[in-house]
């Protein structure tokens, strides 16, 4: 077996950490070649299924196993086989893809999946401030999070209105689930004016759902909203979510 199709038999059989998981799914979006492998792992999986089903239907009419099926013997032998291993991992990935089909997703999930394909992983920008900041980043990125909350207020309280850091702030606060704090600082980033980009309000509503609290589902949807209205950073993804509240 080629080690992409263990890599993708590991995923379908939830043998991958989150981080793995993750890493994978990602790769589907961006490796147009990788995608096509495991379509294809799924189709074929399900062609293997219809032909091993079909064979055995017709081999359990004609063979006389009653006694064997009743000690268990016939049971043991045909699981044996690899195609009968190969199509109960086929099943496993039917009933994931027809799973994923009829379940929708939900906002909050999008928001969580956002920001797990986003920012686990802070890339390294220079600065006023950069050696400083790469510290934060460093321990972001190491997923040390209590210091980076710790280096980045500093560097906050002595660069105020600092796009940047706000922004590094209110994501580390967000890993943290100090949400109130993730909130404020996306608020201010939102607030902040003249950016070329500015993905403060689509945070901003990440973080609200991720809370959860009473009102926050309807307040996220009307940032959203202006997300779209003012076709500000993170427009596609608004479209996406907006579409899933109930």
């Amino acid at each position: 077996m080629s080690e992409t199709l263990q890599y993708i038999e590991s995923y379908f059989q939830n043998e991958l950490s989150h981080d793995e998981r993750l890493a994978f799914e990602n790769r589907c979006t961006t490796d147009q070649s990788f995608a096509g492998e495991v379509a294809f792992y799924v189709a074929s999986r399900q062609a293997l299924k219809d032909n091993l089903l079909q064979n055995k239907q017709k081999e359990w009419v004609e063979s006389s196993i009653k006694d064997e099926w009743k000690s268990g013997s016939a049971v043991r032998k045909i699981y044996q086989q690899p195609l009968f291993r190969y199509a109960a991992a086929a099943s496993v990935i039917i009933l994931v893809a027809l799973y994923l089909e009829i379940t929708p997703a939900n906002p909050q999930q999008l928001a969580e999946d956002y920001i797990n394909l986003n920012y686990q992983h802070l890339g390294q920008k220079m600065s006023a401030a950069s050696d400083s900041i790469e510290l934060g980043i460093a321990a972001y990125n190491s997923k040390d999070y209590v210091k980076a909350a710790n280096i980045f207020e500093v560097l906050n309280n002595a660069n105020p209105g600092n796009a940047e850091l706000i922004k590094y702030r209110g994501l580390v606060y967000l890993q943290l689930n100090n949400y109130d704090k993730a909130i404020a600082a996306f608020d201010s980033l939102a607030s902040t004016k003249n950016l070329h980009s500015n993905p403060g309000l689509l945070l901003q509503a990440a973080a609200l759902l991720k809370r959860g609290d009473p009102g926050d589902v309807d307040t996220s949807k009307l940032l959203l909203q202006r997300v779209i209205i003012e076709d500000k950073e993170g427009k596609d993804e608004a479209e996406k979510w907006i579409k899933n509240y109930k």
